[in-house]
């Protein structure tokens, strides 16, 4: 997982899996110290999930949130920053 100010992917920054946490099974959510860390903006997450058969494709998702104070917010995608398919060698 990664994450990057919108605009500025140069400066991507992975997170750890000590800087997220599963809720629910379902929901990957940013631990508070990411999103004190980060400050108020607009940033893009990206996150990818590895097959478990050799034979699927890798997935890449983003998701773009906004945070403000303590509170964060999912935004819509701008076009560029769409992911698209990798392939089995990412």
């Amino acid at each position: 997982m990664s994450i990057f100010r919108r605009g500025h992917e140069d400066d991507r920054q992975s997170l750890m899996p000590n800087n997220t946490n599963l809720k629910d099974e379902r929901f990957i959510c940013l631990s508070e110290s990411v999103i004190d860390e980060f400050g108020d903006g607009e940033y893009v997450v990206r996150f990818s999930l590895k097959p478990i058969k050799k034979r699927q494709n890798t997935r890449v998702f983003s998701n773009a949130i906004q945070i403000d104070g303590r509170q964060v917010k999912n935004i819509p995608l701008q076009e560029n920053e769409i992911t698209h398919y990798l392939g089995n060698n990412f």
